[in-house]
Formats: structure tokens, C-alpha cells, sequence
């Protein structure tokens, strides 16, 4: 998060890893070790997994399989093709991220919300009818009014990386900043 122009990152340098927010403990293990992360869901391999449970609970009617040819892209296209399954993959996916982003609006009252990721850009025109109205049960009205959220224009993730490295280098770091980019700092 940037807050008055300047980067959010934390004591240990967590800050802001929305990802990682474990909305549902009983829920699939996510790779940082934790159940029912965001990104277990909101992103191209939860896009995979709802598909494939969808698929395996024969919920929806459906022309996808669940085979080498099912990808998040072969989900999203079937979804503007009107495909009830992957409709409903895109429809879940927008609460999880409806609800993230209310937590978000309440606790950091922010301007705008960028949404990013490659699966979250592809799909950030057909996610955000149902991102807005999940955000509009679930925040505070004055939290969220003018609330904008927009795509990431940048392609990819590495960007806010390469601006966590930058941050510390010529930022003060915090006093449990790791090591190894404390000892790298300018003079």
C-alpha cells in the first residue's frame, strides 16, 4: 500500500500481503502454509480449483472439462461466453475479493484499489459488478463511496518488489528489517 506517498511495509515487511489474509481457516492450503489465504481463491489457481470442484459437484452445466485444456483463460472465456459454471467460479471469486476489499476500505479508508496479478487484470471487467456490490453489503458507507477500483497497469508483480528493495535502500529500514538489505544500504 502507498499511504500519503509514501510505501506501507510493515515492522517485518508484510505489510499489505492481502494474499495472504486467511478469510477461511477450514479452507484449501495455500503454499505460504496457512488455510484459506486469498490467494487460494482469487487468482488464476483458485480460479483452477473452483472450477474443478465445480466440475467434480456437477453444480452447473457447463461445456468445460476438467483436463490439460482447463486454464484460467479457458475459464474466463467460457464465463463471457455466458457458461453458468464459469460464472459462478468468477461470481465466488468476486465476494472472496468483495470481502477483502471491504477490509481493506474499512481499515485504510483508501482513494483507489488497484487490483492486480495476471488473472486479476484479465479478469478485473467481469469481477467488478460483484467486488462493488459484496464491498457495498460489507463496508461502511463512507468507507467505500468514492472508493475507485481500478486494473494494475503494470504487467507484472516484480514491480513492487523491485519497490520494496528501492524503499529500504533509501529509506530509514525498520529495526527488524532482514539483514542482508539493512547491510546493502547506501552510505
Amino acid at each position: 500500500a502507498i499511504i500519503d506517498g509514501r510505501l506501507l511495509i510493515g515492522d517485518n515487511l508484510t505489510a499489505s500481503e492481502i494474499g495472504h489474509l486467511s478469510l477461511d481457516p477450514a479452507g484449501r492450503l495455500c503454499t505460504c502454509g496457512l488455510h484459506g489465504c486469498a490467494e487460494t481463491v482469487v487468482s488464476g489457481t483458485g480460479a483452477l480449483a473452483l472450477a474443478r470442484q465445480f466440475l467434480a459437484e456437477a453444480r452447473y452445466a457447463s461445456d468445460l472439462v476438467d483436463s490439460a485444456e482447463l486454464t484460467p483463460t479457458a475459464i474466463l472465456e467460457a464465463a463471457q461466453a455466458g457458461d453458468p459454471l464459469a460464472r459462478a467460479v468468477l461470481a465466488e471469486m468476486a465476494d472472496w475479493l468483495g470481502q477483502i476489499v471491504a477490509i481493506y476500505a474499512i481499515v485504510l479508508n483508501p482513494a483507489r484499489l488497484v487490483i492486480g496479478g495476471g488473472f486479476g487484470r484479465a479478469a478485473f471487467e467481469q469481477l467488478r459488478p460483484g467486488v462493488q456490490a459484496e464491498l457495498a453489503r460489507r463496508a461502511l458507507g463512507l468507507s467505500h463511496e468514492r472508493l475507485q477500483l481500478v486494473p494494475s497497469q503494470l504487467a507484472s508483480s516484480a514491480v513492487g518488489a523491485a519497490c520494496l528493495v528501492w524503499h529500504y535502500h533509501h529509506q530509514q529500514p525498520p529495526a527488524h528489517a532482514p539483514a542482508q538489505l539493512i547491510e546493502r544500504r547506501p552510505e
